[in-house]
C-alpha cells in the first residue's frame, strides 16, 4: 500500500478548471472502495497567483514546506510559465520527487478539451556550472541557461536524475515520470504516482 504523500501542485492559472478535476477528484464521484484516496493538497489556491512577485515567491516557498512530491499539472502553455518553472526548480532544490500529469483531456466547462502541450520537465534540466556546481537550467530562446531566479546552486545532484555528460545538461524528464490524467486513470493511480516520485527522491 503506497503512503499518502503531502503534494504540491504546480499549474498555470488559465487551467484552473481542468486543475480542479485533480484537486477535487475525491468530491466528483461517489465513495468507491476500489479508488485510493487523493494525496493531501498543499498547492497554492488561485488568489496566490495574483500577488506581487516577491510575495508570490515567498508563498511558493511556504507552500512547499512539508511536502515530499511536486505534481506538475501540464496544460498547453504550462511549460513556459515562469512561476511554474520556479516551483519546479525550488522543488528540486528542496529534494522533492517530481512528476508531470497531462490535463489536456480534462473537460473545461468554458473551453472544452485542449491540445497537448510540451512536458514542462523537458524544459528544465540540471547541469554543472563553470565551478562544477550542480545548477538548474531552463530552455530559453533555443538554448539552455542557468535558472537565475533560484539563486544558489543545488546542494547535490538529485539521486533520481541521471548524471549529465560533461558539458551537457540532463532534462528533469529523464528521471521523472509523466502520465495522462484521463488515459492513465489518475483518479485511481495518483496516490501511487506521487508515492513513487517521493521514494525515487529518497523521501
Amino acid at each position: 500500500m503506497p503512503k499518502i504523500r503531502r503534494v504540491f501542485y504546480s499549474f498555470h492559472y488559465a487551467d484552473i478548471f481542468r486543475v480542479n478535476h485533480i484537486r477535487k477528484a475525491g468530491q466528483f464521484r461517489p465513495v468507491d472502495k476500489q479508488r485510493l484516496p487523493t494525496p493531501q493538497d498543499r498547492s497554492l489556491w488561485e488568489e496566490a497567483k495574483l500577488k506581487n512577485p516577491g510575495a508570490l515567491k515567498g508563498m511558493i516557498d511556504k507552500g512547499l514546506e512539508g511536502t515530499s512530491a511536486t505534481c506538475v499539472l501540464a496544460g498547453y502553455e504550462t511549460w513556459n510559465r515562469p512561476w511554474v518553472r520556479y516551483e519546479i526548480a525550488k522543488s528540486v532544490a528542496r529534494g522533492n520527487g517530481l512528476l508531470a500529469v497531462y490535463i489536456n483531456n480534462c473537460n473545461c466547462p468554458r473551453s472544452g478539451y485542449s491540445l497537448k502541450g510540451p512536458n514542462p520537465l523537458d524544459q528544465m534540466a540540471i547541469g554543472y556550472d563553470a565551478q562544477m556546481r550542480p545548477r538548474i537550467y531552463e530552455w530559453f530562446n533555443g538554448t539552455w541557461r542557468i535558472f537565475l531566479r533560484l539563486g544558489a546552486p543545488l546542494a547535490s545532484w538529485p539521486k533520481w536524475v541521471p548524471i549529465a555528460p560533461q558539458g551537457q545538461v540532463m532534462q528533469l524528464s529523464h528521471g521523472a515520470r509523466a502520465y495522462d490524467w484521463i488515459a492513465d486513470n489518475g483518479a485511481h493511480n495518483l496516490l501511487h504516482w506521487t508515492h513513487d516520485a517521493a521514494v525515487a527522491a529518497g523521501r
